[in-house]
């Protein structure tokens, strides 16, 4: 369904976050998954068993316009084009 489409999530370290990541990706989406801790995220790509070619991780705190700016421009040459994304604002 969402077969080269490409999805950015941000606060994607937290259940939510994670739950609509691996949706996504088992439908078929490229996915930017940002968080503050990169760390945590590179941990669950691994353990999703999300491969590098569709998925790509990045430390990014939402309140810091600057670190959206990048996240955005590093999604668009990742995959060409952002026209998803999926905001996760809930706290854990």
């Amino acid at each position: 369904m969402f077969q080269k489409e490409t999805v950015l999530i941000t606060g994607a370290k937290g259940g939510m976050g994670q739950a609509v990541a691996k949706t996504f990706y088992q439908e078929g989406a490229n996915l930017v998954l940002t968080d503050i801790d990169k760390e945590a995220l590179d941990a669950l790509a691994g353990q999703q068993g999300f491969d590098e070619i569709r998925c790509i991780c990045l430390s990014c705190d939402v309140t810091k316009e600057k670190e959206v700016e990048q996240t955005i421009a590093l999604a668009v040459q990742a995959f060409g084009g952002l026209p998803s994304s999926a905001h996760q604002l809930f706290s854990h």
